[in-house]
């Protein structure tokens, strides 16, 4: 579900929430509005929530939270150091020092469980970007994970771009049927044409499937490899 509950929150949640009100069912969709949010609705957002200078958290937030749990949802969700230095300011604003050891405690926790491999391949395969978090220590499988979960999300946007070329090609098709300045001979010179580029297109997504299977398969290799050190 979505939560504007925290002010600053907006920036980034906003942007998140668009996901669940999108028709998943419809993979190509998906994937193509999936590419658009992440290439130039988020980063609009971020520079709106960074020009905005709104709060991290409110009065009462300041007051309450617990700065451990903070630390560490904080770190889960990916954020850099700068992300206490907002919580830092915000509180600076009602006279409240935040707890900056225990937040720090939390924020190692968090770290120990967003660095994992896993969670990197499947940020990597989302689309989401990393942004050099993680301790040396968990650094290397994390990043290996997340190349592979990249590469996917790659793959898997360009099927998607594949299958709705090929959808509108196919809807083309159809609307000659219905195109009244054609004659018999235009029509099927076009129908052929249509259906020629259909073809490569179809050649062309089995060819994507193909390598993302392979992807998959080398994928999950890599993680059971690793995972006895992770």
């Amino acid at each position: 579900m979505c939560s504007l509950t925290l002010s600053c929150h907006f920036a980034t949640l906003s942007c998140e929430c668009i996901y669940d009100l999108l028709p998943i069912d419809i993979d190509a969709f998906f994937l193509a509005v999936q590419e658009m949010v992440m290439r130039f609705i988020y980063p609009l957002c971020l520079g709106l929530f960074l020009l905005g200078g709104c709060a991290s958290l409110s009065e009462e937030d300041c007051q309450i939270t617990d700065w451990y749990k903070l630390g560490e949802s904080d770190a889960r969700e990916g954020y850099t150091d700068a992300r206490l230095s907002d919580h830092i300011k915000s509180c600076k604003r009602y006279a409240i020092a935040p707890d900056l050891q225990r937040y720090e405690e939390g924020r190692a926790a968090g770290l120990s469980l967003y660095c994992t491999p896993d969670n990197g391949f499947r940020i990597g395969r989302l689309g989401y970007r990393y942004h050099n978090i993680c301790p040396v220590s968990l650094e290397e499988p994390f990043l290996g994970a997340y190349g592979h979960g990249s590469g996917l999300h790659r793959i898997e946007l360009d099927i998607a771009s594949a299958q709705q070329e090929r959808n509108d090609l196919q809807q083309d098709v159809s609307a000659l049927d219905f195109g009244k300045n054609l004659n018999e001979s235009e029509r099927r010179k076009q129908r052929l044409d249509l259906s020629r580029q259909i073809r490569r297109l179809e050649r062309e997504i089995r060819r994507l499937e193909r390598e993302r299977d392979r992807g998959l398969i080398a994928s999950e290799h890599y993680l059971t490899q690793i995972e006895p050190e992770a």
